[in-house]
C-alpha cells in the first residue's frame, strides 16, 4: 500500500481545481492528475542516472506542462525572461588579451526555450522580420532577419549552414 498513500499525498500536494457534477469529467481530470505526477516520478527516477537532470518540484513540473501547452497557440506565446549574469572585470586587460578564442565562454541565451517545446517538431516555421539580430544558435555569430515563429529567436538559414534546423533537432 505504500505506492498508493504516496499517490494520493501527491494528488492533495497540488489538486487540480475542478467542480463538475458529471462523474465522467471528475474521472477524466483524476486520470489526467495521476499521469503528470507519474510521469514527474518517472523523470525524477530516470533523471538520477543523469548527471545534468534538474531535479525539480512537482509544482514546477506541473507549471512547466501547462506552459509548453498554452504555448502551442500563437496567440498566447509570451517571451519567458531569465536574468542576466553579469562578470566582473579584474581590471587587467592583458589576461583578457593572452587568453585565445576557444577558451572564452561560448555565449548564453537571454531566453532560455523548454527542451519539450524546442524539440516538439510542432509548428516551428521560419518567419521573415525587418529588424536584423544575431542568430541565437551557440555557434553561429551572423546576424539574420529570420525568426522561428514558435520559439520567437533570431536563426540562420543559409544554404551553408542551417542553424534554425539545427537548432530545432537532438544532436
Amino acid at each position: 500500500m505504500r505506492g498508493v498513500d504516496k499517490a494520493d499525498m501527491l494528488c492533495a500536494l497540488h489538486p487540480i481545481p475542478f467542480r463538475s457534477k458529471k462523474w465522467y469529467i471528475r474521472i477524466a481530470w483524476r486520470l489526467f492528475d495521476r499521469m503528470v505526477i507519474n510521469s514527474w516520478l518517472l523523470a525524477n527516477h530516470l533523471g538520477k542516472q543523469n548527471v545534468n537532470w534538474k531535479n525539480s518540484r512537482l509544482c514546477d513540473f506541473k507549471t512547466e506542462i501547462a506552459c509548453t501547452l498554452l504555448k502551442g497557440s500563437v496567440a498566447l506565446q509570451r517571451p519567458a525572461l531569465v536574468p542576466i549574469q553579469r562578470r566582473q572585470h579584474s581590471g587587467s586587460d592583458t589576461d583578457e588579451n593572452n587568453r585565445s578564442k576557444s577558451d572564452r565562454k561560448k555565449r548564453d541565451l537571454t531566453r532560455t526555450i523548454p527542451r519539450i517545446l524546442r524539440y516538439d517538431g510542432n509548428e516551428h516555421w521560419p518567419k521573415f522580420v525587418k529588424s536584423r539580430l544575431r542568430c541565437k544558435y551557440e555557434e553561429c555569430e551572423l546576424k539574420t532577419q529570420w525568426t522561428c515563429s514558435k520559439c520567437e529567436l533570431h536563426l540562420c538559414i543559409q544554404p551553408q549552414h542551417n542553424c534554425f534546423v539545427a537548432f530545432h533537432t537532438k544532436q
